[in-house]
């Protein structure tokens, strides 16, 4: 439930996906998922003080990832893309790991509905920090595959419908990329 592909991040593993194939819509995911281990941790093992820091800095994460999001969006839209030539490119594997992790992290409000969640599961009962570490390895694992099948489905759907519009596809995703990131900065006022 935590792992579900949507908002930007979703996106942004969806373009990257189509255009540049499995392997970096998979990569993407994963950072993603490294920044949900990375909250699950906070949240499971009760460190109050990293989540109080982050939160902290609530404001400038926002805005980094907003302009983030801004400039991810209008790199897509100058992006041409022709359906006969999918841009495999494999020179961005840490790029496109770190920009969703980046973008994931940047959003400390994740902390609060992780929180949500786990309280629901129980996680207060935890009597050991092996079960708590249990918990937060199930919560990779789960995220990974989720994302792992994710990324498959939508590679399979382009190979079995190549004649998808990719640049047109590509342009509105890279739209709501950057429309996301604008919201994000103009809602903090």
């Amino acid at each position: 439930m935590i792992a579900i592909p949507t908002g930007p991040v979703g996106l942004l593993c969806v373009r990257r996906t189509l255009v540049n194939g499995f392997k970096a819509g998979a990569i993407s995911a994963l950072g993603s998922v490294s920044a949900d281990i990375f909250y699950s941790s906070i949240v499971v093992f009760g460190l109050h003080s990293i989540s109080h820091f982050l939160l902290s800095y609530k404001i400038i994460l926002r805005v980094i990832a907003g302009f983030s999001l801004i400039i991810l969006g209008a790199h897509g839209l100058g992006m041409k893309i022709k359906n006969d030539e999918l841009l495999v490119k494999d020179e961005s594997k840490w790029g496109d790991f770190g920009s969703t992790f980046f973008l994931t992290i940047a959003n400390p409000v994740l902390i609060f509905s992780f929180s949500l969640v786990f309280s629901a599961v129980g996680v207060a009962s935890f009597k050991s920090l092996g079960m708590a570490g249990a918990f937060v390895a199930a919560v990779a694992v789960g995220s990974f595959t989720w994302w792992l099948l994710f990324s498959k489905a939508i590679n399979f759907i382009h190979k079995k419908y190549y004649r998808l519009d990719l640049e047109k596809i590509n342009r509105v995703s890279s739209i709501a990329i950057a429309l996301t990131g604008i919201v994000l900065i103009l809602t903090m006022f």
